[in-house]
């Protein structure tokens, strides 16, 4: 399916459905089409590609259409100008009428109509680049809703686990204090942990709903029930696999955007130089001149004129000079920029990448402390069973396997959240599958 087709088919699909649950790269392509950012940053790369289809054509030669009538009279004659030539009026007893083609063209000696289509050229580039560059901050973005979605959803389920645990640790308790072998203490320690965790549960749905509504206003949907992942998005890879991403930062659209800018104001620069060079302009045109309404060929005159001439200004009072000058600075200030770009986008990958090694350390350490967690937890709840714990510890076991539980939900999509933000911000595709080698 064409790409326009593709996104006329989810435009479509995400106005008939009220709710719907789509998975990630769908969610991408409504995201690009609703963002503002996307269109403001395409409008300008079509100005500038307007721009450069000006620029070509002052290259090329114009042609221009003229048309006249001359009356002689004693009354004065009265001129009209029109955007195709000039009409002369004249109201008298002999009616003349001419009707020309006149095509002109005009070039620099010094070659500054090609520096500045060229300048307009880079230009284009750099808007295209930038609309690039913002795609994958979009892309960024998106992904950690995402991933802060998928979150709350395990987080719910290790809570509404916890809960069922605690649950069940109820009826038992029940049945303990009917024997008389439980305090009515131990009850209300219990429910309190039951309303403590009904309560999270709470909070993270609320946060879940929150964060699908935020998809929904940036893909242009009136709600999202859900999202899917694909699993190569969910698959842990070690960090060690990230570090030969950073041999890409000078190919980032971010970078070459720069890059770009600097061949712009280069050109601009020997535009201002060719502003020194004479300008030839050339003129070749036919008239065809005839009296009266009526035309025969006794009658029509045709008349072929040409012209060609050279303008050099000599003296500018040196605005020249100064303009020569500023292109000069801008042309510096752009290599600044450009130096100080790639120095940003290196340490900004060197904080993501330093980033995903912490993460993954952690979550490597929040995996052990759930094994041992669940380890003291069964055995605190066997003896609890059989009546050599008391509750207090059992609960206290409790609150540290669901801790842990959560722990390493958070750990588990810190990381993968890090390894992913790296991987775009480097250039790579949303999909591990995706990546050209």
């Amino acid at each position: 399916m064409k790409p326009l087709q593709t996104l006329f088919f989810l435009t479509l699909l995400a106005t008939l459905l009220p709710a719907q649950s789509p998975d990630l790269p769908t969610l991408l392509t409504l995201a690009f089409q609703h963002d503002p950012d996307i269109h403001a940053l395409s409008a300008e790369a079509s100005a500038a590609d307007a721009s450069r289809h000006q620029a070509l054509a002052s290259l090329l030669p114009s042609l221009g259409l003229s048309a006249s009538a001359a009356f002689q009279s004693d009354i004065p004659h009265a001129t009209l100008t029109l955007p195709i030539g000039t009409l002369d009026l004249e109201l008298g007893d002999t009616t003349s009428y001419q009707a020309g083609l006149l095509a002109t063209w005009e070039w620099s000696l010094g070659m500054e109509g090609l520096a500045r289509l060229e300048a307009a050229r880079h230009t284009l580039t750099a808007a295209r680049l930038l609309v690039s560059a913002h795609g994958q901050e979009l892309t960024r973005t998106i992904l950690t809703l995402a991933f802060r979605y998928r979150l709350s959803l395990a987080s719910t389920q290790s809570l509404q686990a916890a809960l069922a645990r605690l649950q069940a640790h109820r009826e038992r308790l029940t049945a303990l204090k009917t024997g008389g072998l439980a305090s009515e203490k131990d009850e209300l320690d219990l429910l309190v942990q039951i309303t403590q965790t009904a309560a999270r549960i709470e909070e993270v749905e609320a946060d879940s709903r929150l964060i699908l509504r935020e998809l929904a206003l940036r893909c242009g949907l009136d709600r999202l029930e859900g999202l899917s992942i694909p699993p190569e998005l969910l698959t842990v890879q070690a960090p060690s696999t990230l570090e030969p991403l950073r041999d890409r930062l000078t190919t980032l659209p971010a970078a070459l955007a720069v890059e770009a800018r600097i061949h712009t104001q280069a050109a601009l620069l020997e535009a201002a130089k060719a502003s020194w060079w004479p300008h030839l302009q050339v003129q070749a045109g036919g008239t065809l001149e005839y009296p009266g309404l009526s035309l025969t060929e006794d009658e029509a005159d045709i008349l072929f004129t040409g012209r060609i001439g050279l303008t050099w200004p000599l003296f500018t009072s040196g605005a020249r000079t100064a303009h020569i000058d500023e292109q000069k600075a801008r042309l510096e200030a752009a290599r600044a920029t450009h130096t100080r770009t790639i120095r940003d986008l290196a340490l900004a990958f060197d904080r993501l990448l330093e980033e995903a090694h912490t993460r993954y350390t952690a979550y490597q350490a929040d995996r052990e402390i759930l094994a041992l967690a669940e380890r003291r937890h069964a055995i605190v709840q066997e003896e609890w069973r059989q009546g050599q714990t008391p509750l207090a510890q059992l609960l206290e076991a409790e609150q540290r396997l669901r801790e842990a539980e959560l722990g390493v939900q958070q750990a588990l999509y810190a990381y993968l959240l890090a390894y992913h933000q790296t991987r775009l911000f480097a250039g790579s595709p949303l999909l591990p599958q995706e990546e050209t080698p």
